[in-house]
């Protein structure tokens, strides 16, 4: 046999394979093309985006009839030569997460069947809003949704467990293997490239070519929904997709100042110094609601004979009600007794702390404290606490409110007990 003959046999050969390699797998709003070999997790990736579709409907206050007859396309890529002649990759970019295109959508098979679902479910729901809106959004807002709906926890930890859930922050790192958004932003914060809300919300599409591009927008898309949960009509990422739509221009700076609009100027001030304080803590299990510092009100100032202050063991930041000047000197006293734990026996400890566990550098149970002004960066005053301990002399350095918090992480809240006492008195010089 010639050298020409064997190669066109052999040819022939590796298309009738990528052929053969190629299976669909059907579902009521998904039809998925794969080259994986069958499996129960990879055949169950329909009924599961199937699952999803009434929670979107559900987030988006639209009804499921709306979306009775959309469908998607999707190809699970684990090798691309595979799909080299059927077609399916045409306007498809370099290919190296996923993508979506108008009812098509492409994932490349990632190490982990957390990640292949989460990608899954990211590129239906850009596919859900250009079916119902004809637009996405600036990249923070798109990319931050797809990665809000998409973040998913399932009952029994497989696809064909009997609860799905979405929008969620992951309870632990072995639940979303691959996904990394946690440790994404920690990496930044603790090299000195920590983002304000206002800097999220102008990324721009080329810099979503680095994966904490995604990380920052899903943790803003997270805390806007949550900050913003009660307000009327929904949170602002619902209220924004009125926003949306073919015949509106894409502007980022109207859309970033409707989203502001929405919140109202004196509310989002709040958020600002909120945002510091949650994206440098986020972590897998984050406890929201007990994390949530309920108030900025700018404190009384200290003088002789002022109250004591009360600090909850299984609060986040709390507001001590009282402020101190620039230049003045105070002495700070605490006090008190609190569990932290109650794994395997109650975790006791004072304000000095207990050093059996550490977090963020300090000792688990250490009083900390942060000055807040009425500067736009003054959340940042959270990010770099003060010591307190059992007690501290302290010349304020600026002006500002007193803030207080038992040091621990914001997973481990739950089980903790008591409060700590705080008194206060003017430094000799200052009385």
């Amino acid at each position: 046999m010639s050298p020409r003959i064997a190669f066109l046999l052999l040819l022939f050969a590796n298309n009738l394979f990528a052929a053969d390699a190629l299976r669909v797998l059907d579902g009521k709003h998904l039809r998925l093309t794969t080259d994986i070999p069958a499996s129960a997790e990879v055949d169950a990736l329909p009924a599961l985006f199937d699952l999803a579709v009434p929670i979107w409907c559900e987030w988006f206050c639209v009804p499921i009839e709306k979306v009775a007859d959309w469908k998607m396309e999707g190809c699970l890529v684990r090798d691309k030569l595979n799909f080299r002649d059927s077609g399916l990759l045409e306007r498809v970019p370099e290919l190296r997460t996923g993508f979506q295109f108008d009812n098509r959508l492409w994932v490349l098979e990632p190490k982990s069947d957390y990640y292949r679902r989460h990608l899954l479910l990211h590129e239906g729901v850009h596919g859900l809003m250009w079916y119902l809106y004809g637009e996405l959004g600036p990249p923070w807002y798109r990319e931050g949704l797809a990665e809000l709906l998409s973040t998913h926890y399932i009952d029994g930890g497989k696809t064909d467990g009997v609860k799905l859930e979405l929008a969620i922050i992951p309870r632990k790192r072995e639940d979303v293997l691959l996904w990394g958004r946690v440790k994404l932003i920690h990496d930044d914060c603790n090299a000195g490239k920590f983002l304000t809300i206002d800097e999220v919300m102008t990324l721009v599409s080329k810099e979503y070519d680095d994966p904490n591009a995604y990380a920052w927008s899903w943790a803003l898309t997270m805390f806007l929904a949550t900050e913003t949960a009660n307000d009327n009509g929904g949170n602002v990422m619902l209220q924004m997709t009125k926003e949306l739509s073919p015949t509106i221009p894409r502007d980022l700076k109207r859309f970033n100042g409707k989203v502001k609009e929405l919140i109202g100027s004196e509310k989002f001030a709040v958020l600002q110094k909120r945002w510091y304080d949650f994206a440098s803590q986020i972590d897998y299990g984050y406890d929201v609601q007990r994390t949530r510092i309920e108030s900025f009100v700018v404190g009384k100032l200290i003088e002789s004979g002022v109250k004591p202050v009360r600090v909850k063991s299984e609060r986040g930041w709390q507001n001590s009600g009282y402020s101190v000047e620039k230049g003045k000197s105070y002495r700070l006293t605490a006090s008190g007794r609190f569990a932290l734990d109650n794994t395997p026996s109650k975790w006791w400890s004072q304000p000095n702390g207990i050093t059996i566990r550490y977090h963020n550098g300090n000792p688990i149970g250490v009083l900390l404290m942060a000055v807040v002004t009425d500067k736009p960066d003054a959340g940042s005053a959270f990010m770099k606490p003060i010591t307190v301990g059992s007690g501290i002399d302290y010349t304020a350095t600026e002006s500002g409110t007193i803030f207080f918090r038992i040091n621990d992480s914001p997973n481990s809240l739950e089980n903790n007990q008591g409060e700590a006492e705080v008194k206060f008195s003017r430094g000799i010089q200052d009385k």
